[in-house]
């Protein structure tokens, strides 16, 4: 009986992937794996059975790898992916591996949370209004005039449809950005991926992250369909027909275009005067079709070096936290090298 409870627990675990800087082909390898399986992505460490870690992190990512990892409740998983035909065998040996926790002891302890013997300490924590080592949300004026709560919050460098690597921190006026700082983890330490082939399918990678989070699920399963033929180097007749459909269905939706219309607009003059990217030019519904054309004709997504990273505050400022995410993942932010994408 304990063992067909254990296979039912198991047989469509949640995976958490880590996206390396450098390594997408590799998260999409696995995302397109996943998908075979009916395998579910974790929407966060609560959620989530397996964490897969695509490519070798450095240092700072590697602490916040270890740090998801904590967060994870048991029986969970850890397993490295660092070679596209492996996928398979490490997502096999990983829910093996769940299913041997599950049956050794269901329940694993949380991760430490400090000297709980210690009144002084708690003394401390609530005086500097965080009980516990969680603090607690501050006051300021907002722009209507209104005191607000203000958080500050990192979002990245592991959430789903997020630049590997990459970290927004904001300062949050309720769910609005009022603030926010662009870093990238271990800066240099990666090697940026190369164009090629590939660069059709990046760029079917990126509008797959904007469509999925803008609440379109049907499309962004079409440009997933397109990207994955597009990494198989597939017939192009064939390639060519899943992106006209994904053209074809994105041009014609109204609420689509309602939805992203206005994100982080910017005219030829703010390209001017920032150093952006020439591809940065009008809003999100925009770069959006860009990104199509340029996935047809088998362009490079373009150069994001570390000078613009510092305009990414200005372009989110002023959005909600979820608007931001739609906005981060059509610029398409590379974390590795320069960032070539």
């Amino acid at each position: 009986m304990r063992d067909l409870v254990v296979r039912w627990a198991v047989r469509r675990p949640h995976v958490l992937p880590v996206e390396v800087p450098g390594q997408w082909r590799l998260r999409a390898l696995l995302d397109h794996e996943l998908a075979v399986r009916d395998w579910p992505v974790a929407s966060s460490p609560a959620d989530a059975d397996i964490l897969a870690v695509c490519g070798q992190p450095g240092p700072q990512l590697s602490s916040a790898v270890d740090v998801v990892w904590d967060q994870m409740p048991g029986p969970r998983v850890r397993t490295p992916v660092t070679d596209g035909d492996g996928i398979g065998p490490a997502l096999d040996d990983a829910i093996a591996a769940l299913r041997d926790t599950h049956r050794d002891d269901p329940r694993e302890p949380g991760p430490p949370r400090g000297d709980e013997d210690s009144g002084e300490s708690h003394m401390e924590s609530h005086s500097d209004m965080a009980p516990a080592g969680i603090p607690l949300a501050e006051g300021a004026e907002d722009r209507d005039g209104l005191e607000m709560d203000v958080l500050h919050v990192r979002l990245g460098p592991i959430l789903p449809r997020w630049p590997g690597g990459f970290v927004l921190r904001c300062e949050l006026h309720g769910d609005v950005i009022a603030g926010a700082e662009a870093v990238s983890l271990d800066a240099g330490h990666y090697s940026a991926a190369t164009g090629g082939k590939a660069s059709a399918a990046r760029q079917c990678d990126h509008i797959l992250d904007v469509l999925d989070l803008a609440g379109w699920p049907g499309a962004a399963e079409r440009a997933r369909r397109a990207r994955d033929a597009l990494l198989a180097d597939t017939d192009p007749a064939e390639t060519t027909a899943l992106l006209d459909d994904l053209e074809l269905a994105v041009r014609g939706s109204h609420v689509l275009r309602w939805s992203l219309r206005g994100l982080a607009t910017l005219s030829p003059e703010d390209l001017r005067s920032r150093g952006l990217p020439a591809t940065w030019v009008g809003d999100a519904h925009d770069r959006l079709l860009r990104r199509i054309t340029h996935a047809r004709e088998n362009v490079a997504p373009e150069v994001i070096d570390a000078d613009i990273l510092g305009s990414l505050p200005d372009l989110v400022a002023g959005l909600d936290v979820a608007a931001a995410r739609v906005v981060i993942a059509g610029l398409g932010i590379e974390a590795a090298g320069h960032g070539t994408r």
